[in-house]
């Protein structure tokens, strides 16, 4: 199963981008990130355990 996550936060929590029609946002495979704001296209990662490293790697950064 994919994962898809914000690449500036590591959420889960995304939406299709506002304000963009359905069509265009099938193939620019844009998301809105709802818990940072973020508008673009998500990371996806094959497993759990490449997610929860990226998150690992994430709180490092800060």
């Amino acid at each position: 199963m994919k994962i898809k996550a914000c690449p500036r936060c590591g959420s889960t929590e995304l939406s299709l981008s506002p304000g963009e029609a359905f069509s265009a946002l099938i193939y620019s495979g844009n998301i809105m990130c709802k818990k940072c704001g973020y508008i673009g296209t998500p990371i996806e990662f094959d497993s759990k355990e490449d997610y929860e490293e990226f998150i690992k790697f994430l709180k490092n950064q800060r």
